[in-house]
């Protein structure tokens, strides 16, 4: 109670909580239960730089947490308390003419996309989990499905606000796209899981909007030929915007979570393949994959339905969901 009070009176706009929900003692996967005091749930960097300062002057340690998505155990306290910056979660600003977007933290990475894309532009990085937070997906360096042709988050972010454990504000990275100035200080804190600091401002790179995409489940009689197609596709020409592989074991899980079955023929291996571009682009694109890999392949089912689309996709990304429902 008396570090309750404390940080309240240091605080007294920020939300204090010492009895809170067990979801913050895990991470997304609940394989492990943590410890903690208190979590404080800031509103802005002066709080947490507030916070930062009387937990050095106390030696007490800290643990950030944004929308709680992550599947590595990095959330999980151990006696810290828990700062909370899912309050943070302001789109800042917007320049479409130079392609870049500026927001705090706690901004859902769906949040991101769709504001992108209701102004013609798009924002790549495309983890599976969409109510993850950019602050997660910068300190994990989020990837997806779309990272083979686009690349993971570390190359859309052009700038970082963040507070080391000193309390002190960095500024990093620049919006030229050259930028060679010293170390690249921006990329240590990229993928850094949180160790190095906490960020609490993103400017992010957009691209032009592709005219549609359109995918593709392929399934395979084993994980070898399945590869092996992969490296087929990849050295005649084609790019994919994303090529994903799935173990028949693993996708049962994902039709067992959701109840449903996957609408083609049963497999081994499978692969998704999505390409994106103009229309006839992606047709020829597909038309050719499809002619490539024919001898390969138990079928190659083109996803035109949306119904099945979105059947496909959900059973993929319940993945997660359904090796935490296993313990696996």
């Amino acid at each position: 109670m008396e570090l309750y009070n404390t940080i309240k009176d240091l605080l007294p706009n920020a939300a204090i909580l010492d009895v809170f929900e067990d979801k913050y003692l895990y991470d997304y996967l609940h394989y492990s239960k943590g410890s903690s005091p208190l979590v404080v749930k800031v509103n802005n960097k002066d709080e947490i730089i507030t916070l930062i300062n009387y937990c050095n002057t106390h030696n007490i340690k800290l643990v950030t947490r944004g929308a709680g998505t992550n599947l590595v155990g990095s959330t999980i306290p151990h006696d810290e308390i828990i700062l909370d910056v899912s309050n943070l979660n302001k789109i800042l600003s917007f320049d479409k003419d130079n392609f870049e977007l500026t927001c705090e933290p706690g901004v859902l990475l769906k949040d991101v996309q769709t504001f992108a894309e209701q102004n013609g532009l798009f924002y790549p990085p495309d983890p599976a989990e969409k109510n993850a937070s950019i602050g997660g997906n910068i300190s994990t360096n989020a990837g997806g499905i779309r990272a083979v042709k686009y690349g993971v988050t570390r190359d859309y972010i052009k700038e970082l606000e963040v507070i080391t454990g000193k309390g002190e504000v960095l500024h990093l990275g620049s919006s030229n796209i050259k930028d060679s100035t010293a170390l690249s200080l921006k990329n240590l804190f990229i993928g850094a899981e949180g160790t190095l600091g906490i960020i609490t401002k993103a400017k992010l790179k957009l691209i032009s909007k592709p005219q549609i995409t359109k995918s593709a489940i392929v399934g395979f009689s084993s994980l070898t030929v399945a590869l092996s197609s992969v490296k087929k596709i990849l050295n005649n020409n084609l790019l994919p915007v994303g090529i994903e592989f799935i173990e028949s074991d693993v996708l049962a899980l994902g039709e067992n979570f959701l109840q449903e079955k996957l609408p083609c023929k049963k497999a081994n291996a499978y692969l998704i393949l999505s390409f994106d571009g103009t229309e006839k682009i992606v047709d020829d694109d597909l038309l050719y994959c499809k002619e490539l890999i024919k001898n390969d392949v138990i079928e190659f089912l083109e996803l035109k339905d949306a119904a099945i689309f979105k059947k496909v996709f959900s059973i993929r990304c319940a993945l997660a969901n359904a090796i935490a429902q296993k313990g696996i």
